[in-house]
């Protein structure tokens, strides 16, 4: 009996890690070379310091959100006489600023996963233009200030009351601050690249499922 559930338990960790690293591969932590070999371990475990070995050198992996890149407090875009552009799938940090000085700076947060609670950007437009792009399930704050410029925000409030906030601050002068949602099209293209990730990483596991109980 205390075998049968020393196995099962072991079968139970052996799934856990499984579908936590497959998150981490949808999430672009590691690629699929890097998920076949991590799976490998865990297969060919046989107690849970063995399986806890396969996590080892990724970000806390504690949960599926949790499988995130590391990032810094604060994080900045800087364009100064030129472009420059910060988007795709990262972890959004507490504060974050954007400068622009006779150039154009954007940030785009459409594919970026926001923590819950509050998060800042601080953005200053000097005969420039900063761009900040936001998914529909965030709740957009502005308090910026035009001066010969513009300080806007078209963002509409989100029906939950519990979507992560976005405080937007700052100065345009001689140039313009906006902030305005993701366009649908961008939308669905984030989306349905999630979704071919998700489904060839779960697939991977259950060919190799498959496989496993083949040889026994």
């Amino acid at each position: 009996m205390v075998d049968r559930r020393r196995a099962e338990e072991l079968e139970e960790e052996r799934l856990e890690v499984s579908t936590l690293l497959r998150h981490a591969y949808a999430d672009d932590l590691i690629e699929l070379d890097e998920l076949e070999r991590r799976l490998g371990l865990v297969e060919s475990a046989e107690n849970p310091a063995q399986i806890q070995r396969a996590t080892q050198g990724l970000p806390a992996l504690n949960s599926p959100q949790a499988a995130l890149a590391e990032v810094d407090a604060q994080e900045s875009v800087v364009a100064v006489l030129g472009g420059n552009r910060k988007g795709g799938r990262f972890a959004v940090p507490e504060q974050m600023s954007a400068l622009a000085f006779w150039g154009g700076a954007v940030l785009d947060l459409s594919e970026a996963n926001f923590g819950p609670g509050l998060h800042r950007i601080h953005c200053t437009a000097v005969m420039g233009g900063v761009e900040v792009i936001v998914p529909p399930n965030v709740r957009v704050r502005s308090s910026g200030l035009g001066l010969m410029g513009g300080f806007t925000n078209r963002c509409p409030d989100p029906e939950s009351a519990s979507a992560p906030v976005l405080e937007i601050s700052g100065l345009a002068f001689w140039g313009g601050v906006s902030v305005r949602p993701a366009t649908t099209s961008k939308l669905l293209q984030a989306l349905g690249r999630g979704a071919r990730r998700i489904e060839q990483a779960f697939g991977e596991g259950r060919r190799r499922g498959q496989r496993r109980h083949r040889h026994k």
